[in-house]
Formats: C-alpha cells, structure tokens, sequence
C-alpha cells in the first residue's frame, strides 16, 4: 500500500533483441501503476489506474526514445480509452522539438480525442 492506502507495483524493464552482433535494439525504464478504485471486488468493470514513469528505447541505428509520462495516464477497465494523462517522447533523431499526447483533452472522462503537440504544431485526434 501507498501513503493513500493504495495498492501499486512497479514494473522494471532491462531487455534487449540482438538481430546480429552489432544490431542491438534496448528497452530500459520504470513505470509505476496504482490502483485506484475496484481492489475490493471481483468485478473488473470498476478497476480504475494511475500509471506513471519513464521507459528508453535505443535502437540499432544508435536513436534514442525517452518516454515519460509527465501527468499520470489515468486508465478505467470500463472505458476504452485512456481517460487522461500526458505523455512526452524525445529523441535524438526528433526535428523539430519533443512529441507530447495529452489524452485529457476533448470532453474529458471516457472519449476518443486527444491533443498531439509535435514541436510547435498542435493537432486534434480520435484514438482507435
């Protein structure tokens, strides 16, 4: 349990594929999920999480993806999308700045929009 009296527990990832002796792709990172609602029951529907942390992908070409949610991703077993959170990716390889997904924007709660900042450039989309 947390100091919110909340169960959570931390997913630790240190992997790699080798495709050949000098092609090597690594993931690396921590994330932490907390549950929020729906520990005490047997029904599913009513879970709801907090997922937080940071992952780094280094590809064979030497690119590197830092992946960090910034704001907690909020995730409800009864919804199909995540409800809110922010997420930012950088890399070496980027022009033209980091990637951020807000999943909060729209009419917040259980929806399809979210709001994709590439660099300067912000757009709407409809998750799948």
């Amino acid at each position: 349990m947390n100091t919110s009296g909340n169960v959570w527990y931390e997913v630790t990832v240190n992997d790699s594929l080798v495709f050949a002796s000098d092609s090597i792709i690594s993931w690396t990172g921590n994330r932490t999920r907390t549950w929020l609602t729906g520990y005490s029951t047997n029904t599913r529907s009513d879970d709801s999480y907090e997922i937080g942390g940071t992952t780094t992908l280094t590809r064979a070409n030497g690119h590197v993806f830092t992946h960090t949610i910034t704001t907690p991703l909020k995730v409800e077993l009864s919804c199909n999308y995540i409800e809110s959170g922010i997420v930012t990716v950088t890399s070496t390889s980027f022009t033209g700045g980091s990637r951020t997904i807000d999943y909060g924007y729209g009419t917040g709660g259980c929806d399809d929009q979210a709001q994709v900042t590439i660099g300067s450039h912000t757009y709407v989309i409809t998750l799948r």
